[in-house]
């Protein structure tokens, strides 16, 4: 996990350092608004059947219905709200209707359902153990996007996101053909019966909406600067976001392995807790505290115009990855407990304060309000989730 983790971050920061190389901040913006656009509406697509198969696949006897039926109803959802995103684009973003019409139209749709598709295939490796075929994909994913982006320059500015498609449709070939070397069986044809997502779906929507919530304000960040301060502050924006969440990849890679793990083995689940956070800590503080010391030299390395806009929001980003790695632990806890209010609203606190100030704070500071937000949001709920860890601990003890 975390070598995939190591391998999206380093790829990701060539893909964008590239593309601000060979287009313009604005061509840049609008790609980043289409590419975070792309995984909203792929996240909304799953409702939760990645927390149901990583959670239940290994236990299940019949894993190809669970499967089918679950990338199968992802990606029927998939369908239907890319087309609504695409045919109401001018009233979801009008800084995008110029731009997502005729032929990349279509390959936005194709990016919605190649990214659920992704997001179900991954999981299913991670349910079975076999993270190492993930990284395969990821290597797919972000090797031909990197190859493809030269190569579409003659086109248009948009067609950055073409090549990121095309990297797209390869990783989840490549999930695909390993498939049954990974997952044990063979990946089954799709399905319209959901039977085997009977009984859990109820724990996969809350979950779901949980994740929504948070990676939602992730996702619909990048269109919100575009429709409020255009396309060249999205690039201001998401260079350093980008960036930053490199750092909070390594969180995110760690809760779900704490997640298969602790859903197998319930009774070490504190023992797993404990080591889980160490490892976070261990891994990203000492990066962020580089990256804080070496912002400004980073961003140069995408044009002096991203040191001079940018360099302030990097920084905030790197000063909440400490708390976001304790709350995404905490709250992969509460799930494995099966203790889904906590995990709807600590996800609901941190985005509503990150969307928040990050618009209060817009006309007055630009993009760097949404540090400010990120700042804000993860320590409000770090300091309640280390009062409620303490205050059980007491009742424990007592």
């Amino acid at each position: 996990m975390i070598l995939r983790s190591a391998v999206v971050a380093m790829l990701g920061f060539v893909f964008w350092n590239l593309a601000a190389r060979l287009y313009d901040p604005a061509a840049v913006g609008a790609t980043s608004a289409l590419v975070s656009g792309m995984n909203l509406l792929g996240t909304l697509s799953l409702l939760g059947v990645t927390v149901v198969l990583v959670r239940y696949l290994a236990q299940t006897p019949g894993k190809e219905a669970l499967v089918s039926a679950s990338y199968t109803l992802a990606l029927m959802i998939g369908g239907v709200v890319s087309l609504i995103f695409v045919m109401g684009v001018d009233f979801f973003s009008p800084a995008l209707s110029e731009i997502l019409r005729g032929p990349l139209a279509l390959v936005f749709l194709v990016g919605v359902l190649g990214s659920t598709l992704r997001f179900v295939l991954n999981s299913c490796y991670t349910a079975a153990r076999k993270t190492e075929y993930t990284v395969l994909g990821t290597l797919g994913f972000t090797v031909s996007k990197l190859l493809f982006l030269p190569l579409l320059t003659s086109l248009s500015v948009s067609w950055i996101f073409g090549s990121w498609v095309i990297g797209i449709i390869i990783g989840v070939l490549v999930l695909v053909a390993f498939f049954r070397r990974g997952v044990g069986v063979g990946f089954p044809l799709p399905s319209l019966d959901l039977g085997p997502l009977r009984g859990r779906l109820r724990y996969a929507l809350v979950n779901h909406a949980g994740s929504v919530v948070l990676l939602a304000g992730n996702h619909l960040l990048p269109i919100l600067v575009a429709n409020l301060e255009g396309v060249e502050a999205t690039a201001y924006f998401y260079i350093p976001w980008m960036i930053g969440n490199m750092l909070h990849q390594i969180p995110l890679m760690v809760s779900q392995s704490f997640f298969a793990e602790a859903s197998a083995h319930h009774s070490k689940m504190s023992g797993v807790w404990r080591r889980s956070l160490k490892l976070c800590y261990a891994l990203a503080i000492p990066a962020s505290i580089v990256l804080i010391l070496g912002s400004g030299f980073v961003l140069r390395l995408f044009g002096p115009r991203y040191a001079e806009n940018s360099t302030l929001l990097l920084i905030l980003i790197c000063l909440s990855t400490p708390m976001y790695c304790f709350n995404r632990i905490y709250l992969t806890r509460k799930r494995v407990e099966n203790k889904l209010g906590w995990v709807l609203g600590g996800h609901t606190l941190v985005t509503a304060v990150l969307l928040g100030a990050g618009i209060i704070l817009l006309g007055a500071v630009s993009v760097t309000s949404f540090g400010y937000g990120l700042l804000l949001g993860h320590g409000s709920l770090a300091l309640l989730g280390l009062m409620e860890t303490f205050r059980s601990r007491s009742k424990t003890a007592a």
